[in-house]
């Protein structure tokens, strides 16, 4: 996995230049304006000439104009993508090669066409047969940000500002594969948001640990809780601050995560590595207590390696009441 954009004088973006300041002449359609797509054609606005849209819901096409997302929306794809020089689906995983399909045969040539769905490998062999009957780049992406909400009530255009932004090797390759890439990232990284290079097999590995497995992680807490209050045990009185935290992405749109946990054929692995590391910690509590707290550390310094900024309060006594 590597880091996008090289070079560049002391305190400048990478890609500033020519290559984001060519998309100020360009078209982009965002095809779905629910949160990820609506945020996409409201922080890519001031960035490009054009930002049309697509929806099948009335209500999310009037909203993205009402709030000056987009100049014009469709509600399906149709010749005004001709127009287009990028392609954002925006759409959920199981929505993807239908959408895309719909789409290919009236971009033009030399076009982009990326996604969000952050799940690859599965959607990626989904497209490769479709690409090969057009002359168009495909870029798989996904920006690591979102919302618990849904639709284009949630949308912001500051939603991908700071956050990693993946994209995986161009379809086709090639100098044409490598200059659509470079001319993505330079937009991705005109938005705010870090593009990295990561192979589409890698990612979902990847996401996996990093997403996908504390959003499953979560949902059990919370079945956990669920459990015990149907037991008569009243246990979300006590759900306090570390509760909330950690089961947070809980309240994300149930029917979009069931696509994509099935689509990620690596979270099974991964969730395998988890088990054991709870297996040794529970292990360690029963019978070497002396083990825990450097088992704990180790957690702790992980943590912190995510968020390097954070601090923790000064403890009052050992109490618990996070």
């Amino acid at each position: 996995m590597g880091a996008a954009g090289q070079g560049g004088d002391a305190g400048e973006p990478p890609f500033a230049g020519d290559l984001l300041s060519a998309w100020g002449r360009r078209k982009v359609a965002v095809v779905g304006l629910g949160l990820v797509g609506g945020s996409w054609a409201g922080a890519v606005r001031p960035l490009v000439g054009v930002v049309l849209g697509c929806d099948v819901l009335a209500g999310a096409r009037r909203g993205a104009r009402r709030r000056g997302l987009v100049e014009a929306a469709w509600a399906a794809p149709g010749s005004w993508l001709r127009e287009c020089d990028l392609v954002v689906l925006a759409v959920p995983p199981g929505a993807m090669a239908g959408v895309a399909g719909r789409c290919l045969p009236h971009m033009k040539q030399g076009a982009i066409l990326t996604d969000v769905c952050s799940v690859k490998g599965t959607v990626v062999e989904e497209l490769v047969p479709m690409l090969q009957e057009h002359e168009v780049v495909y870029v798989p992406g996904h920006p690591l940000a979102g919302k618990e909400r849904s639709g284009l009530d949630a949308a912001c255009p500051g939603l991908f500002r700071g956050a990693p932004y993946v994209l995986c090797d161009p379809l086709p390759g090639g100098e044409r594969g490598e200059r659509a890439w470079q001319e993505l990232a330079a937009l991705v990284e005109g938005m705010g948001a870090h593009p990295l290079r990561v192979g589409a097999r890698d990612h979902d590995r990847l996401v996996a640990a990093a997403s996908h497995l504390p959003y499953l992680v979560a949902v059990a807490l919370a079945r956990t809780l669920g459990a015990m209050e149907a037991a008569g045990v009243p246990a979300t009185a006590l759900a306090s601050t570390g509760f909330r935290d950690t089961t947070r992405v809980a309240l994300s749109p149930p029917g979009l995560w069931a696509e994509i946990l099935v689509r990620n054929p690596s979270l099974a692995e991964v969730a395998g590595l988890f088990l054991q590391d709870l297996s040794l910690l529970l292990e360690a509590i029963r019978a070497r207590p002396d083990q825990l707290p450097s088992l704990l550390a180790e957690g702790e310094r992980v943590r912190r390696l995510v968020d390097p900024g954070h601090r923790t309060p000064a403890s009052s006594g050992g109490g618990d009441g996070r």
